[in-house]
């Protein structure tokens, strides 16, 4: 969702009536820089703790948001309700023009393009150095643990890793724990190498995790991202980890090879051919 797409949302919210933000008490949904994570208990017991964004974030998405909606024709908070262009999703906002490097994957078995070919040198990519992102965009993500009933599931978001993992570890800290146990991970920014680090994983002890994506964007996910998991993402060594696709694409494709799957011991889900999507349950 772009800025020109959020203020009509905005403005649609405040025509309706509808509640905004009520557990926030109306405001920003941040985490706070000290002090326990905001912890929200829905309806049926569902509890959903905040991990992104901070405040400092959305203070430095302040000034792209300006910028976009001055480049749409209009003031923040009085968008004209056109639907026509505002609904287009190649609307979005960016702090800069997406770029993409892409390292050399001589010797791991993925093109340039994503195309697989016959091996994957899997611990090599898992081991490549790390980058994080820095998008102002992306760090002014939500992402949040939501528990119920002793079941856990992690939403990434579009969140920077910089950002989650600090939660994580203030999380870990009050509740006195090495690891959080998580029972499904939906992994950040479509599962590129710069939003999964291994000391990311570190903080979780999780088998299973999704990748929502259709491909068409930067061949998301990406190689490195994928081969963090299989090597660096089992609640303990011997666990068995499962990793699920919600489209089939040329750039996730290696990963279905049988021989991939038996030789470092997961699991490749993906839709049934000809469809996509799939359902999980927790």
């Amino acid at each position: 969702m772009g800025a020109k797409q959020a203020e009509l949302l905005t403005a649609l919210i405040q025509r309706g009536g509808y509640p905004w933000n009520s557990a926030f008490d109306r405001g920003a949904i941040v985490v706070p820089e000290a002090g326990p994570l905001p912890s929200v208990e829905l309806r049926d017991g569902l509890v959903i703790t905040l991990l992104s964004p901070t405040r400092s974030a959305l203070a430095s998405l302040r000034p792209l948001w300006a910028r976009e909606i001055a480049k749409a024709g209009f003031e923040p908070g009085s968008p004209p309700l056109d639907l026509r262009y505002t609904l287009d999703p190649r609307d979005t906002t960016e702090d800069e023009e997406p770029t993409v490097t892409e390292p050399s994957h001589e010797g791991s078995g993925v093109t340039r393009q994503g195309t697989p070919v016959r091996s994957v040198n899997v611990e090599a990519l898992a081991n490549a150095p790390f980058t994080e992102r820095t998008s102002k965009v992306n760090a002014s993500s939500i992402a949040f643990l939501a528990e119920h009933e002793g079941r856990s599931l992690l939403i990434g978001g579009d969140a920077s890793v910089s950002v989650l993992k600090t939660s994580l570890v203030r999380l870990l800290r009050a509740r006195e724990l090495r690891r959080l146990p998580v029972d499904l991970f939906v992994v950040p920014h479509m599962g590129s190498r710069d939003s999964v680090s291994n000391e990311l994983l570190e903080c979780i002890a999780c088998d299973r995790y999704a990748i929502s994506t259709n491909g068409a964007m930067f061949n998301m996910p990406q190689p490195e991202a994928i081969a963090r998991l299989i090597i660096y993402g089992r609640s303990t060594p011997n666990s068995a980890l499962t990793i699920m696709f919600n489209y089939r694409s040329p750039s996730n494709a290696v990963w279905a090879s049988q021989e991939m799957q038996e030789r470092y011991r997961y699991r490749a889900v993906y839709p049934k051919e000809g469809s996509a999507g799939i359902k999980v349950r927790i």
